[in-house]
C-alpha cells in the first residue's frame, strides 16, 4: 500500500469541505488530498481496506494512497475528477437540461445508465457497495458520456459501513435506519441503483413521485409506484411529460422498474446490463422529452 508523508507534496487550494474532511488540490498533480477533520482509527482502516481492493479505474475516485504526519494517518490521496454533478446536469428540468446537455438524445441517457451499471458491477465484484447512492455522488463527463463515481471514501467495504444515506434512494426496509451501525446488503443496493437508473432515464424525476398521492417517502414504504404496466392505469403519474417518457420505454425496461418499485422484486446488475442494451437497440423514440403529438400509443 502506498503511504505518503504530508511533506511529500504541496497542498493547493481548498476544493471542498464536508463533515469528515477538507479536500485540497495538489500542486502539479492530477490527484487531490482529503484531510481528516478528526482522528479516526476506524476511518483510517476503512481507507486502507478500499485501497487494498486495487480498483484501477480512472472514472472511480477510490483512495489510492494514505497520508501520514508524525506516524499518524491524517488523510488520503484520490484522483481528481472534473465533471458535472448529476444534480446539475442530467437531473434538471427540460429547459436547463437542454442548455447544459445540448444535443443529448435518449440513447445517450441509456448509454450513461449502462456505463453506471458496469462500474457498479466492478465495485460489487470487490465486495464494495456504494451505499449512499444519490445525484450528488455521480458526475458526468458530458463529452465522453461517461460517469464519474465520487465520494468513494464513504462506500461500504467489507465490514466497514457507509454511514450515510439519502431517503429518496433508500429501500423501504431501511427507511429510518441509522447507517452508522448497519451494513447494507446487495438487495438493498439494487433498490437504490434502480432509483438512480430511473432518475437518469426520467431526467431528475423520482419513481415514487405521484400526482396527488402522498409524499415520496410514504410511497416508498408502501410501494405506491404510480406508473402503469399493461392495461392497468389509475393515472397517478406526476404532471408534466413523465407519462409520455414512460410510454417510450420498451416493455422489458418498464417491467424491470415495475418489478422493483411495485412488486419489490429487485433486478440484478447483470440483468440491468441486458435490459439497457436491449433498450438501446429497440429505441421507440430518441427524444429525451417527447412531444404530445409524438405520443406512442402503447400499453405493453
Amino acid at each position: 500500500m502506498k503511504i505518503l508523508n504530508l511533506n511529500d507534496f504541496s497542498k493547493g487550494e481548498v476544493l471542498g469541505k464536508g463533515g469528515e474532511g477538507i479536500v485540497y488540490s495538489i500542486n502539479g498533480s492530477n490527484n487531490v488530498y482529503k484531510e481528516f477533520r478528526e482522528d479516526s482509527l476506524e476511518k483510517a482502516n476503512k481507507i486502507k481496506a478500499l485501497i487494498q481492493k486495487n480498483i484501477n479505474n480512472k472514472y472511480i475516485a477510490i483512495p489510492n494512497a494514505i497520508v501520514e504526519n508524525n506516524n499518524k494517518i491524517v488523510g488520503f490521496i484520490m484522483p481528481k475528477i472534473e465533471g458535472i454533478e448529476f444534480s446539475k446536469s442530467i437531473c434538471l428540468p427540460k429547459p436547463r437540461f437542454e442548455q447544459k446537455l445540448e444535443g443529448y438524445k435518449r440513447e445517450n441517457l441509456l448509454e450513461i445508465a449502462l456505463d453506471l451499471v458496469n462500474k457498479v458491477e466492478e465495485l460489487h465484484s470487490k465486495n464494495i457497495l456504494i451505499g449512499d447512492i444519490n445525484t450528488n455522488n455521480f458526475m458526468l463527463n458530458k463529452e465522453e458520456k461517461k460517469v464519474y463515481l465520487i465520494d468513494c471514501d464513504s462506500y461500504q467495504v467489507d465490514t466497514f459501513p457507509c454511514p450515510v444515506g439519502t431517503q429518496e434512494f433508500t429501500p423501504p426496509e431501511l427507511q429510518g435506519v441509522d447507517f452508522r451501525y448497519r451494513l447494507r446488503d446487495l438487495n438493498n443496493e439494487l433498490f437504490s441503483l434502480a432509483v438512480m437508473l430511473f432518475t437518469i432515464l426520467m431526467p431528475g424525476q423520482k419513481p415514487y413521485a405521484a400526482k396527488d398521492n402522498g409524499d415520496i417517502i410514504e410511497n416508498i414504504s408502501n410501494l405506491n409506484f404510480p406508473y402503469p404496466l399493461g392495461v392497468e392505469h389509475d393515472y397517478k403519474e406526476p404532471l408534466g411529460k413523465w407519462d409520455l417518457i414512460w410510454r417510450q420505454f420498451d416493455s422489458k425496461l418498464k417491467e424491470a422498474f415495475y418489478s422493483t418499485f411495485k412488486n419489490n422484486n429487485r433486478v440484478q446488475v447483470n440483468e440491468w446490463k441486458e435490459i439497457l442494451l436491449n433498450s438501446i437497440n429497440e429505441l421507440l423514440d430518441n427524444d429525451v422529452f417527447p412531444d404530445e403529438e409524438k405520443r406512442i400509443k402503447i400499453d405493453a
